[in-house]
């Protein structure tokens, strides 16, 4: 039996319909014959778009349908700098506050050999449609939803509505989205810890390495993290987790001690980013 992956997109966000109207011109995607909330599932070879309203943020509901492998969420990026975006991360929340969907201390499923994938894709994208100027990269591990069994990774255009409109952007989005859902690759895999949202050094470890990364809990969430949440990332993750990667100027010294600590528990080695690019 094939095992599909999703590609799902809102009629309420602008980006995620722009999306997916380049999906459509990008392949033949024909009628599966099954609907989800009323609106014909579309499939190219083992690929289902999906179209659904509301937020994705909230879309919980789509976790398991039809048995997927995979789930990637076309999404909007909002930002107050309004800066011009590619960007892709897992969703989970790190902490007790579940703000912006999904649920507290609670990750979906990491798969981070389609998150390499897919920023690879978008960075060849960047060059090729002109976007050099776009900021690119993965993001820290935020918001919702929280699906149970289908891994799951967001690849968002940003950050405002002349960006959501935006041709070029859309279509890198929807090609990154199919790279992510049809390679058939692996990675090594670690859990970074550290640094900013936007995740410079773990974008370039991704990029740059042979390693993938599945989740980044950033420099703000670090001291609300234990044993138990990392434990439960290391659960959730698709790949097999090799290491904690520190962002080791992005964390403070008494940050680095807890890593440090939390990875002897867990029985990982802690590994500052800058030398898994040199192995």
């Amino acid at each position: 039996m094939v095992e599909l992956k999703l590609l799902i997109s809102s009629l309420d966000d602008p980006a995620s319909v722009n999306i997916r109207a380049q999906l459509l011109k990008l392949a033949e995607f024909k009628e599966l014959g099954v609907e989800f909330e009323g609106r014909p599932v579309m499939t190219f070879n083992d690929v289902a778009l999906v179209t659904l309203s509301g937020e994705l943020l909230e879309a919980d509901r789509v976790d398991g349908f039809l048995d997927a492998e995979l789930a990637v969420f076309l999404s909007r990026h909002e930002a107050s700098s309004k800066m011009p975006s590619l960007l892709a991360h897992v969703p989970g929340n790190w902490t007790s506050r579940a703000d912006a969907g999904g649920r507290p201390r609670r990750l979906c499923r990491a798969p981070a050999a389609a998150l390499k994938e897919a920023l690879k894709e978008l960075a060849a994208q960047r060059s090729q449609l002109g976007l050099g100027s776009w900021q690119l990269g993965v993001e820290a591990t935020h918001h919702g939803p929280f699906l149970e069994r289908t891994p799951a990774l967001f690849i968002e255009v940003g950050s405002g509505p002349e960006e959501w409109s935006n041709e070029a952007a859309c279509l890198a989005v929807a090609r990154a989205a199919l790279r992510a859902a049809t390679a058939k690759t692996s990675c090594r895999s670690v859990i970074g810890l550290g640094g900013p949202h936007y995740a410079p050094k773990f974008t370039q470890l991704i990029l740059e390495s042979e390693w993938g990364v599945s989740y980044i809990a950033p420099r703000y969430v670090v001291d609300e993290l234990d044993e138990e949440v990392l434990r439960h990332a290391l659960q959730r993750s698709v790949e097999n987790v090799e290491a904690l990667a520190l962002d080791w100027k992005g964390l403070k010294g008494e940050q680095r001690r807890k890593a440090m600590e939390v990875a002897e528990a867990l029985e990982l080695r802690a590994v500052k980013v800058e030398e898994l690019l040199k192995s």
